[in-house]
């Protein structure tokens, strides 16, 4: 039988058959606009409550304006953090996961300018 290619399965179908899918393209799930997207890994355990854990893989994406509740990756003097957008008294703040820390008015005068939206976050299990 020269040149015979077997394309089948052997022994049993599987039940999970059924549900079978495409290979997931996590690059396609993930960023809308390439040019728009990027990557941060998390440090620290202060956004464990929001279910983001250190190590984590933050994707953003900077072209997506920021609403009341977005989680964003802000500048703050220098140094960028992630922070829940805020509405208080009809002005926008940055907060942290904890409320015991003090909320920054994002204003770019004062060094504070966030760069990107929160569109996803990547987790490990190993």
């Amino acid at each position: 039988m020269q040149g015979f290619v077997f394309a089948g399965t052997t022994g049993f179908q599987s039940p999970a058959d059924d549900y079978a899918e495409d290979r997931i393209d996590l690059a396609a799930e993930l960023v809308t606009t390439k040019a728009n997207t990027f990557c941060r890994r998390v440090v620290g355990t202060s956004w464990q409550p929001m279910g983001v854990s250190d190590g984590d893989i933050a994707v953003f994406d900077y072209s997506k304006t920021p609403k009341v509740g977005s989680m964003v990756l802000a500048r703050v003097g220098g140094l960028d953090m992630m922070k829940i957008v805020r509405r208080i008294d009809g002005k926008l703040f940055l907060t942290a996961p904890d409320q015991q820390v003090k909320a920054l008015p994002v204003d770019e005068e004062q060094g504070v300018q966030i760069l990107g939206v929160l569109t996803a976050v990547v987790k490990r299990f190993d």
